[in-house]
């Protein structure tokens, strides 16, 4: 049952109005005149249909995935007015975001998130950005400039067949613009509460055959309700591209971050160390036709003090990927791919006498999509990986999509997907002490991966030519073998000592449901609003990950005229009642509501200015058991293009 009402103050809360936005966005429209409906129509019947690349691995029609996709765009992006990329994506139905802090999100796809989450595969053009020490992601840390994004991509559901160990629940790629697609340079400046500074240049252009783009950026902003955090960080990166033919191109890039930003790791305590260090990558892809190979190197310098221990080390990934599609045929197309991956890890979290440990795979695929009649695709793929410590794993999907007519479809699917252990989990032997009780925390070599089998089921409709699209996706899923601490067990009362390891336990099987409808009411006014549903059943002592049965987003847009946009966001997101313990005690969140808005008005034909305020209301809350409390924040943002 959902509750309408603060339980503090007892005031109703801007859930009702969420849930009649919703059901008023599948409803007719109201009357409007001839000449209104008329160019409604004709914006929505002429909009680009959207492209993906990540779902199939290839350029296709959204509609064509084989796996539920949701695309947040450039202007989604700016006009949600968020601070850092994962503030956008609150949007989408089905994608969980938890701030422990302001600089350190915990994001997931489906529910089961926890401080370390690991279940969802973050990538960058296509890059692999994932850091195999606790096998999380940094979003911060990630050197683009939300000003140089094209568009995020968000598939749900395993895509391990494509994509390998830890695509468990799904993937996000970041697809950033091209030199061609910037043509020109963009600089950008935000200021505001919390002593937040923002400042990026982005510069690309394409001349004949040779293209390049360079970004910078420093960011800097406080902890809500801890000064002595902050997040201080300089951003750098680059790319030059070489077209060898009409069909053919090279293209080198790189890119580092450096600086701190506070990080609270769940289990040495409940104050936020400072992660002070650098990371960075280098690639190289080459591209023909339907051909590909990339080769890049990604390094992470940890450098993190925590009140209880000091953690630090060196993480370097090698990563090969070599892909061909193969279009041959008239309703038959292949690709085929493999690739391999070498991590090498070392620093203070080792047992004494061990510099570095080191982890290696090698993986080959398979995909056939097959039009097996004009309304009916069948889309198959299988993918083996075999690891240098865990066994090979073999993971498959299988979707298909029927096309109704051309505003309506069908898409189900099913397939399997794995996690492998992190070098955290395979060799940690470290000590955290406090001042009652030292704590010695193991890894284990004899760990088996993570595993889940997973189907959906999903239906795609537009309304009212084109004014209105929805559609709703309903998920199952069971997952096995899942990787947790072990109770702590006293290995010595004088002096008092205790240790905790990794193993497998558990289970958990979940369902849920998806609602989405977007709307476009006139020409200058559109809505969208989506709803989600999960229920999880924890089984054979797994502990309960974070899983808030209800959310729901609503979001309204205006633009009416040429210079003024308008939007206000609504985010619900439903009590969690039982999680991890915390010292002690059942961890719980109670229910929040963020309401966000962002006016931006077009100064000239050159220059922008906004302003901006997350958390409207200023509801503080907390959206982690040990997490900071949220507050409201208040952005300026000037952007000047030429």
């Amino acid at each position: 049952m959902i509750n309408l009402r603060d339980r503090r103050t007892g005031r109703w809360s801007v859930l009702p109005l969420a849930l009649i936005l919703l059901l008023a966005c599948g409803m007719p429209l109201p009357a409007q005149d001839e000449e209104n409906a008329r160019i409604v129509t004709e914006l929505a019947l002429f909009e680009k249909i959207p492209v993906v690349y990540t779902p199939g691995k290839k350029r296709q029609a959204i509609r064509e995935a084989p796996a539920s996709t949701h695309i947040l765009t450039h202007e989604d992006i700016e006009m949600y007015g968020g601070i850092t990329l994962y503030d956008a994506l609150r949007q989408v139905p089905g994608v969980y975001v938890m701030a422990v802090t302001v600089a350190q999100p915990a994001v997931t796809i489906r529910g089961l998130n926890e401080h370390t989450a690991n279940s969802t595969l973050l990538l960058v053009d296509g890059r692999n950005v994932y850091l195999p020490l606790q096998g999380l992601f940094f979003w911060e840390t990630v050197p683009i400039q939300m000003e140089e994004i094209k568009q995020i991509e968000v598939v749900k559901g395993p895509v391990a067949s494509l994509y390998g160990a830890n695509a468990f629940n799904g993937l996000i790629n970041i697809v950033t613009k091209s030199p061609e697609e910037i043509n020109g340079t963009i600089v950008s400046g935000k200021f505001g509460s919390e002593n937040t500074y923002i400042g990026s240049l982005v510069h690309g252009q394409r001349l004949e055959r040779f293209g390049y783009k360079v970004s910078f950026g420093w960011r800097q902003f406080e902890y809500f309700d801890n000064d002595d955090y902050e997040t201080d960080l300089g951003k750098f990166n680059a790319e030059i591209e070489y077209y060898l033919g009409d069909d053919s191109k090279l293209s080198i890039s790189g890119g580092s971050v450096n600086g701190k930003f506070p990080f609270i790791m769940a289990s040495v305590g409940l104050t936020p160390g400072d992660y002070d260090g650098s990371t960075g990558y280098a690639k190289v892809a080459y591209n023909r036709e339907d051909f590909e190979a990339k080769l890049f190197w990604n390094f992470v310098n940890t450098d993190y003090t925590p009140p209880v221990t000091y953690i630090g080390g060196r993480i370097n990934s090698y990563e090969l990927e070599v892909k061909q599609q193969i279009d041959r045929w008239d309703k038959h197309s292949v690709t085929v791919g493999g690739g391999g991956r070498y991590d090498v890890a070392n620093g203070t979290i080792y047992p004494a006498g061990t510099d570095e440990e080191d982890l290696s795979m090698w993986n080959i695929y398979l995909q056939d999509d097959i039009e097996v009649t004009d309304a009916f695709r069948m889309i198959a793929s299988a993918r083996l990986d075999s690891h240098s410590r865990a066994d090979s794993n073999v993971s498959g999907r299988l979707a298909g999509i029927y096309d109704l007519n051309e505003n309506h479809l069908l898409r189900a699917s099913v397939g399997n997907s794995f996690r492998t252990p992190t070098f955290t989990e395979y060799f940690m032997e470290i000590t955290f002490v406090t001042p009652l009780l030292s704590i010695i925390g193991r890894g284990n070599k004899d760990l088996d991966v993570e595993t889940v089998v997973t189907g959906e089921v999903g239906y795609q409709g537009m309304f009212l030519e084109k004014r209105i699209t929805a559609g709703v996706d309903v998920f199952w899923s069971k997952m096995d073998d899942l990787l947790d601490n072990s109770a702590l067990t006293m290995i010595s009362f004088l002096p008092p000592i205790a240790e905790t390891s990794w193993e497998n336990i558990g289970e958990v099987e979940t369902w849920g449901i998806e609602l989405y409808t977007e709307i476009r009411f006139n020409e200058w006014l559109s809505g969208t609003a989506n709803y989600s549903y999960q229920e999880a059943d924890f089984q054979d002592g797994a502990y309960e990950r974070l899983r808030p049965e209800h959310k729901i987003n609503v979001g309204i847009k205006a633009k009416p005229n040429e210079k003024l946009t308008a939007v206000l966001y609504c985010h619900y997101v439903d009590e969690v009642k039982e999680w991890e313990e915390v010292d002690g005690e059942p961890g719980e969140v109670d229910d929040y509501t963020l309401l966000n808005a962002r006016v931006s008005y077009q100064l000239n034909e050159h220059a922008r200015m906004a302003l901006g305020a997350s958390n409207l209301l200023n509801k503080e809350h907390q959206e982690s058991p040990i997490g900071e409390d949220i507050g409201m924040r208040i952005l300026g943002e000037i952007i000047v293009e030429f």
